[in-house]
């Protein structure tokens, strides 16, 4: 599988993940010349856009994904969102951009202790044979 299909793979499982947690999907890979923001997701319960990027790693060997959402990263993604904000947005709205770091279970990984918990806006759990980390609002913009 080549790196665009991973890509894909992992943003479907990002979305179907969100979706059980209440968001709406409205799009995905909003692209503009400085950025693209994977998946627009809107929680309707806070009338608030949930712009959100997605990070793929096959093994935990360098690390939990979301290590690699650098400063350089996160002001393409400020950027794009902004863009994406003025044209689709209320004024009255909010938004926010999170990050989902997704990676293959590793049965030999020893890290159950953090799974399930919800701490300083991150969430780790399983779904679907993944590790998922949701960091909820991660990017301040």
């Amino acid at each position: 599988m080549n790196t665009i299909a991973i890509g894909q793979t992992a943003e479907q499982l990002a979305c179907r993940y969100l979706l059980t947690q209440g968001l709406r999907h409205i799009g995905q890979n909003f692209n503009r010349r400085i950025g693209e923001i994977d998946l627009i997701m809107f929680d309707d319960k806070a009338d608030s856009w949930v712009l959100v990027e997605v990070r793929y790693r096959k093994n935990s060997r360098y690390g939990n994904p979301v290590v690699s959402v650098d400063s350089n990263k996160q002001r393409k993604l400020k950027v794009a969102a902004r863009a994406f904000l003025q044209q689709h947005a209320h004024p009255q709205q909010s938004a926010r951009i999170d990050v989902i770091a997704l990676s293959p279970l590793d049965p030999d990984a020893n890290d159950e202790m953090e799974r399930g918990l919800a701490l300083y806006g991150r969430v780790s759990t399983e779904f679907e044979d993944h590790a998922l980390d949701w960091f909820i609002n991660a990017i301040d913009g």
